[in-house]
């Protein structure tokens, strides 16, 4: 009996280790594909939002440009010779018809007694002339009345008939050259004139090319002596300015820059000019915009010819407008959350359908920013205004406070 009742409890026993185990071993595979499934499960998507709110705009072109007088005359000079007297230097301030430099006058000096002397000889040529003349003319009349009375030949009365014509033809050369040695003594006077250099306008020098004893030759083109800012209280900005953004800059647009030299204070012009005559640089093409202003005159404190601007060309501005960020409309969901980076970016095409079709749909479709509803993006088609690159401006389509989707936020690996 007692054998009979220990067989019975030890196969209770082992069927109690075997039921045991086999809760162990299922219970085992059970957490085991739960952890599996845990661990393959996309994680959720958190979505990155803003507010749209209500700002200040302001669309601007940014550019660089130069600091130039409105008007910069080069004072040169008409003939050659050697620098003898400089009467300015830099920062020079000169009125107009001021002496400012003295070429050696002394070649000028001999090239205009030369033609005085030359004036001299022609004009006694044209007393010789006239006697000559005189003598031709009683010539011929005594042979009219001795070839009248057949006293001389008729070859006789032509020969003296010639004689006349031939005095008053060299008459007329010995006049016309003094004529033109009385041309040859101005063009004389002239150019000991301008031996003296005065300046043309009143200004300050900014530029001195020469210096006393050096000389010049004007043989081809004329050598600068000294370049004369007219007016330092009125300079412009020469800003170029790409093609792409040519079509937004009109005259009497707003300007704002700045100067390395002054960089806590701003200046403020207006474009007086758009040129028409292309640049190309790298095959890049821009177009030259002047920009002018009042420069304050005060010492330390003013402008200087060739500094280089930071321009900021006001395009429009407006105030109190609904804005969202420029993210918000780059934004377009993707359907695979690991196209994070792309999402945030912008519609890429070919990522997460097929050929990129939804993707050109959307900007076929126009601007719009997405929503979050019940966790999910939903599209809002919107109608923007400007811009400043980091803002735009929302005209319709979403009302102030409304949570719009900037970009996505995945969890890092480990």
């Amino acid at each position: 009996m007692n054998q009979a009742g220990n067989k019975a409890s030890r196969r209770a026993i082992r069927r109690v280790k075997w039921i045991l185990t086999l809760i162990l071993v299922m219970a085992s595979a059970f957490w085991g594909i739960r952890y599996y499934l845990e661990s393959t499960k996309e994680p959720p998507v958190k979505y990155l939002t803003a507010q749209a709110s209500l700002g200040d705009l302001r669309s601007a072109i940014m550019a660089t440009g130069k600091v130039q007088p409105v008007s910069l005359v080069s004072v040169g000079t008409q003939v050659s010779g050697t620098l003898k007297e400089l009467y300015v230097d830099y920062n020079s301030e000169v009125k107009k018809g001021q002496l400012i430099a003295l070429i050696d006058p002394k070649q000028q000096e001999a090239d205009l007694a030369q033609a005085n002397a030359s004036l001299a000889a022609s004009e006694a040529d044209v007393e010789e002339a006239r006697a000559n003349l005189s003598q031709a003319a009683r010539n011929l009349a005594r042979s009219r009345e001795l070839f009248a009375k057949e006293l001389i030949a008729k070859a006789s009365f032509e020969s003296d008939e010639t004689g006349l014509a031939t005095a008053k033809a060299r008459l007329a050369a010995a006049v016309a050259r003094v004529a033109q040695q009385r041309a040859s003594i101005e063009r004389a006077k002239l150019q000991l004139q301008y031996t003296r250099i005065y300046s043309p306008v009143d200004g300050v020098v900014v530029t001195r090319n020469v210096s006393v004893g050096q000389t010049v030759a004007a043989s081809f083109n004329t050598p600068t002596i000294a370049e004369i800012a007219e007016d330092l209280s009125r300079m412009q900005v020469e800003v170029n300015i790409d093609e792409a953004d040519i079509g937004s800059v009109h005259e009497n647009q707003r300007v704002e820059f700045n100067v390395d030299a002054f960089p806590d204070r701003s200046f403020v012009g207006a474009v007086t000019q758009i040129r028409l005559s292309p640049a190309s640089e790298n095959n890049v093409i821009s177009y030259k915009a002047i920009v002018s202003f009042r420069n304050e005159q005060v010492p330390g404190r003013n402008l200087i010819p060739g500094m280089t601007a930071n321009v900021t060309l006001i395009v429009d501005e407006k105030s109190d407008v609904l804005t969202v960020p420029n993210a918000a409309l780059r934004f377009r969901p993707l359907e695979s959350a690991q196209g994070t980076e792309a999402a945030m970016q912008g519609p890429m095409i070919g990522r997460g359908r097929p050929n990129g079709s939804a993707a050109s749909d959307d900007v076929r479709r126009g601007p719009s920013v997405y929503t979050l509803d019940d966790g999910k993006p939903v599209r809002i088609d919107v109608s923007t205004g400007i811009t400043d690159g980091t803002d735009t401006e929302i005209a319709s389509g979403i009302d102030y406070g409304t949570e719009v989707i900037v970009g996505i936020d995945m969890p890092k690996d480990g």
